[in-house]
């Protein structure tokens, strides 16, 4: 079913007219609404899962951790805006800073959002962003992907009845709701997570209209794993990192740099983890399946014909690369030759869709990181650096160019901020979603000598 422009204006409109709900009304409504799709993960999961492909048990750890944003809600909202998040998320002022006079302020919600999410996590971005809307007093059209929005209709179901009325779902053509609802003057906001190349676009529309327009985009993060971190430790974390969600998910690692002592080890260990995941079941619905098919074949394909253009470029294809159907075996290649380097660069650089996985030594990728991305695309949205030694990973995070690093690339914590660096988002760096979505409202009381030194009477 495709929507009309009328019906479409429609649902903006209403959504528009919504009345404010005061904080805490919002809160224990979005804590019921979490409470009960964590109560309804196993049907949820299974829809999403049967849908998209990806195992039963990666999509259901994904909604779990995306809930725990919802259950400590209030915590979250003091990481984002401090002390004073309750006076301000429920539009009462708070004294500011001033030299002269008094000043106070507050925050406001902006109104209507078009959430436009991805069809390789309709659910876990929806559940991400639409807490931070909802949060904010805003209200949410959702647009999930057309190729895959079973899972985020049946989502919207175990959502409270006072919560439904300030969230809608539209099902047309992403490129048509878009057009018709950034012409829409009761629209405040566009939410955008997929391409780079589609992004840009849409913010070219939403700029044209003055909407306000937040984008997330394809990233091609690495992990860094030194000397004194425990091996098989590390190939835990790295395995997963690159077949969880079938190697779809935006925070899944396809490019490894391994110090010297333990490069062997590691290389030999994530060989056997490969061949583990190539044995077990491809059928995404049982337990036991440990990597799904990918989501269509032009993504399979588009998989296959990488790996084959990195072995023609000299890396050496040490596990995996064959692909059954829309299936693609977890592939791990030593060596991240320049000529494949180099597409992962540019103003719309390639990106790896698939459980695919450079190995290659710690020096080289750290230097690719850093130095040959500078003035283009190729930033990170969430890189890894494995070590024991805090003070080093410190150091090795100030240098590399992503808004957020980690220890574990799939432990996100619930009160953490969103986002990514340079093109890889709109954003500045690493802040929360809901801090972006409000409008600061400030006013100035100045002092009666003011007033006295400018009369004229």
């Amino acid at each position: 079913m495709t929507e009309t422009k009328s019906l479409i204006d429609a649902k903006i409109e209403k959504l528009s007219h919504v009345k404010y709900l005061p904080l805490y009304d919002r809160i224990e409504e979005i804590k019921k609404t979490g409470r009960n799709i964590l109560e309804n993960i196993d049907p949820l999961g299974t829809i999403i899962s049967q849908e998209s492909f990806i195992p039963l048990s990666d999509v259901k750890f994904r909604i779990t951790n995306m809930l725990k944003k919802w259950e400590y809600v209030e915590l979250y909202a003091e990481a984002a805006f401090g002390s004073h998040w309750e006076k301000l998320l429920d539009k009462k002022w708070v004294s500011a800073p001033a030299r002269e006079g008094y000043a106070y302020k507050t925050l406001l919600p902006m109104g209507v959002f078009l959430n436009i999410t991805p069809a390789t996590d309709n659910v876990g971005v929806a559940l991400s962003t639409m807490l931070d809307l909802l949060l904010a007093g805003n209200s949410v059209l959702l647009k999930p992907s057309t190729v895959a929005n079973k899972g985020a209709f049946h989502m919207l179901k175990y959502f409270t009845p006072i919560l439904k009325n300030f969230v809608d779902i539209v099902t047309s053509d992403a490129r048509e709701v878009i057009s018709i609802s950034v012409g829409n003057e009761d629209l405040y906001g566009v939410i955008y997570t997929g391409t780079s190349k589609a992004g840009e676009s849409i913010a070219s529309l939403c700029a044209g209209k003055q909407v306000r327009y937040i984008g997330e985009y394809e990233s091609n993060n690495i992990i860094l794993i030194l000397d004194d971190f425990d091996p098989i430790d590390a190939v835990n974390i790295l395995g997963h990192a690159v077949r969880g969600y079938n190697g779809l998910a935006c925070a899944c690692v396809h490019i490894a740099g391994i110090q010297e002592k333990n490069y062997q080890t590691i290389k030999t260990k994530i060989i056997e983890f490969a061949k583990i995941v190539n044995k077990s079941p491809t059928d995404p619905s049982l337990p036991e399946t440990l990597l799904g098919p990918l989501l269509d074949q032009k993504l399979a394909l588009g998989c296959e014909n990488l790996i084959k253009r990195a072995v023609d470029a000299g890396s050496k294809l040490l596990v995996g690369g064959n692909r059954h159907g829309n299936h693609i075996e977890l592939t791990i290649l030593e060596g991240f030759p320049n000529q494949i380097a180099y597409e992962f660069e540019g103003p719309h650089c390639g990106h790896i869709y698939g459980p695919v996985l450079f190995i290659d030594k710690y020096d080289k990728i750290l230097h690719w990181s850093i130095h040959a991305c500078e003035g283009r695309r190729g930033y990170s949205l969430r890189n890894a650096i494995l070590s024991k030694d805090i003070l080093k990973i410190m150091e090795i995070s100030k240098i590399l160019p992503s808004a957020i690093d980690t220890t574990n690339i799939f432990h996100f914590d619930p009160l953490g901020p969103w986002h990514g660096m340079k093109r890889s988002s709109t954003a500045p760096g690493a802040v929360h979603l809901v801090t972006e979505v409000v409008n600061t409202k400030y006013l100035f009381i100045a002092p009666k000598e003011a007033i006295l030194s400018s009369s004229l009477l």
